[in-house]
């Protein structure tokens, strides 16, 4: 599907079940940083992972998401619109805060930082969020490996390469330790959910191998860091 609003349409519930929370840390971080009163926009919210989150954390958050499916996941009590991040249906300098968690890479980022600077109060910040799989260990780079077997298209670029120099200015980039707990099914809902994988039975048998060789007491240990880039929007 070319229409990157709708690609996770029919992965919702196995994106629920398989992909990663963010850590703790950061979410200290943020509130060391910011007061428990800022108003957030979670843009390309997904399932609401990190606007849940937020939401638990004290913060008035807002989700902002295009697809249907994905944004039925957030929980009923968090405020979630329909909406994209070049299109955000919130008013001028209404919000502190813009985040947005493994999404940035599907925006017009141009446009998207234009609406971000233009729903911010002065001085409000950005801050753009990737959780990345640590291939330096073992089970890193077998993962690595079966990835690129069963890639149907090109992998998105995240982290700094989807952050073109001038976007964000008084930039601050940050990393956390945030490893992933998996059972089996969590493993394979995750791979599921993954929109760049060749979803096919020999998908699932090659991460089934994976798991099976590398889970403890019937979990496995993915090694995995989140980035965190915070700045100042420059459209």
């Amino acid at each position: 599907m070319s229409d990157p609003t709708q690609r996770f349409n029919s992965r919702a519930q196995v994106y629920v079940a398989g992909r990663p929370s963010y850590p703790t840390a950061l979410i200290a971080w943020l509130l060391a940083h910011f007061p428990p009163a800022t108003r957030i926009a979670d843009i390309g919210a997904g399932t609401g992972i990190l606007t849940k989150q937020l939401f638990d954390a004290g913060f008035s958050v807002t989700a902002v998401e295009p697809s249907a499916p994905m944004r039925n996941e957030i929980p009923s009590e968090i405020l979630s619109l329909d909406g994209t991040a070049e299109d955000i249906p919130l008013p001028e300098a209404s919000v502190e805060l813009v985040t947005v968690a493994q999404a940035f890479h599907w925006f017009n980022q141009v446009a998207a930082i234009a609406e971000f600077e233009r729903i911010l109060t002065q001085g409000g910040r950005v801050a753009l969020i990737w959780n990345q799989r640590d291939d330096s260990s073992e089970i890193g780079r077998e993962y690595k490996v079966l990835v690129e077997r069963h890639r149907g298209e090109p992998v998105p670029h995240v982290g700094p390469r989807a952050t073109p120099n001038g976007l964000l200015g008084d930039l601050v980039s940050l990393r956390f330790d945030n490893p992933q707990m998996l059972t089996k099914s969590a493993l394979l809902s995750r791979v599921h959910s993954t929109s760049y994988l060749a979803q096919s039975p020999a998908l699932d048998a090659d991460f089934s191998d994976l798991f099976d060789r590398y889970a403890q007491d019937g979990i496995l240990r993915l090694p995995q860091n989140t980035e965190m880039y915070v700045g100042i929007p420059q459209p």
